[in-house]
């Protein structure tokens, strides 16, 4: 009985998210706090991926640094940022929208690993 409780009180908390954040989902607005800083790498690396190229030199972060796999703030390189670059080419939606699902997503995953942290 309790588990039911609780996904009810997600579903609830899930639906005020939809219905109070529903132009940023949509694409409408966006999601601009300090993250909106990295959207010009984010960009750059999945529209460089999205047209079957690696980029291994990142214009937009300190005027340039060499090769993606030095360690970034933005997380490029976080295997979410690659599920970006699958709703780009197959839902035809623009960087900028997924830039927004990818850091809602981010916040998604510590908010729950904050729970379960919290739990034990």
């Amino acid at each position: 009985m309790k588990r039911g409780y609780f996904y009810g009180i997600v579903a609830l908390f899930g639906a005020l998210f939809v219905l109070l954040n529903w132009r940023l989902l949509t694409g409408l607005e966006i999601y601009s706090h300090d993250s909106i800083v990295w959207y010009g790498s984010f960009h750059y690396f999945i529209e460089s991926l999205s047209n079957w190229h690696f980029p291994f030199w990142d214009p937009y972060t300190l005027t340039g640094t060499p090769f993606y796999p030095t360690i970034h703030t933005h997380g490029v390189l976080d295997p979410v940022s690659f599920l970006a670059l699958f709703m780009v080419k197959i839902f035809k939606i623009s960087i900028l929208t997924s830039f927004n699902y990818f850091y809602l997503f981010r916040l998604i995953v510590f908010i729950a690993g904050a729970y379960f942290l919290f739990r034990v």
